[in-house]
């Protein structure tokens, strides 16, 4: 099958990713709200309501609220993040299907800082499938520490963190939308 075909192939499928990911980050926005603004009014509780001084039980209540919602936060960025690992899958394949010899692949496409979109692509991929592992590959840390200090993303600095970058690799790409998504893909796909 050639890489323009399975692209068209997959177009349901990264679609459908597309959307689960606007979807969950939807939701991440009401519960990062309701996480907030439960954690405020326990705070508040505790500093200046008179009232519930001694009432441990409203305390660990509201504290026990502020908990739940940080947590259903965080399985919702989780899983926005395994679906945006999912479409840097897709295009690895692509692109590993375009050109098998690795070295070639890893020079393709348009520049991010001194990167080319395929090496980027290939590198996010392995981060987002293997962070759990705390031990990246040589070429995969130096080339997200390379977008770190290039670009000036705090988001992607890795020290100190096991999550994967995935999305925030997604955003700087302009991924936000399959049509987004199938432009880069394409003009890739058509370099020799």
């Amino acid at each position: 099958m050639k890489p323009v075909e399975y692209l068209g192939k997959v177009e349901p499928i990264v679609i459908a990713l597309f959307e689960a990911i606007l979807a969950s980050e939807r939701k991440a926005s009401q519960e990062h709200l309701l996480y907030w603004a439960k954690h405020e009014y326990h705070c508040h509780q505790l500093e200046y309501d008179s009232e519930t001084a001694g009432d441990d039980d409203k305390k660990r209540h509201h504290a026990s609220q502020a908990a739940e919602a940080k947590e259903e936060l965080l399985l919702i960025n989780a899983a926005s993040a395994a679906a945006c690992g999912a479409v840097l899958q897709i295009a690895q394949q692509c692109i590993a299907m375009a050109w098998p010899e690795p070295a070639v692949r890893q020079r393709k496409g348009r520049l991010l800082g001194s990167q080319a979109l395929s090496a980027v692509i290939c590198n996010a991929r392995n981060q987002a499938l293997h962070f759990e592992e705390g031990n990246l590959r040589n070429g995969t840390k130096g080339c997200i520490d390379l977008l770190h200090k290039e670009l000036k993303l705090d988001t992607l600095d890795l020290s100190g963190t096991r999550r994967s970058l995935a999305k925030d690799i997604l955003s700087l790409l302009g991924w936000h939308s399959y049509e987004l998504f199938a432009k880069d893909m394409v003009a890739l796909l058509a370099e020799p």
